[in-house]
């Protein structure tokens, strides 16, 4: 099949979900952002993507609100690092 006519069934069919349709490359946007949010490594979504450099990247990885809030939430290792190994944090 095509890339063509596979963009045509998906943007038909997806009229269901969306007035005007999605397309395929939204759904690259789409995929992407899941798997950064699912804090997947640069390398790997680079690799999926086939992405050559990080600035490509970045185009197409919008990180979700909370995902972005969860990476400034305390975690072991910071608080490790803050506590001094003791394991729990004083926020």
């Amino acid at each position: 099949m095509s890339y063509e006519r596979a963009e045509y069934l998906f943007k038909r069919h997806s009229r269901r979900i969306s007035r005007t349709g999605l397309t395929l490359h939204q759904l690259r946007h789409s995929a992407l952002t899941t798997l950064a949010d699912a804090n997947v490594s640069l390398p790997l979504l680079m690799g999926k993507s086939r992405h050559k450099n990080l600035r490509s990247l970045q185009r197409y990885v919008h990180p979700s609100a909370e995902a972005v809030a969860a990476m400034t939430e305390p975690s072991p290792v910071s608080c490790r690092l803050v506590v001094g190994g003791t394991g729990w944090c004083q926020v």
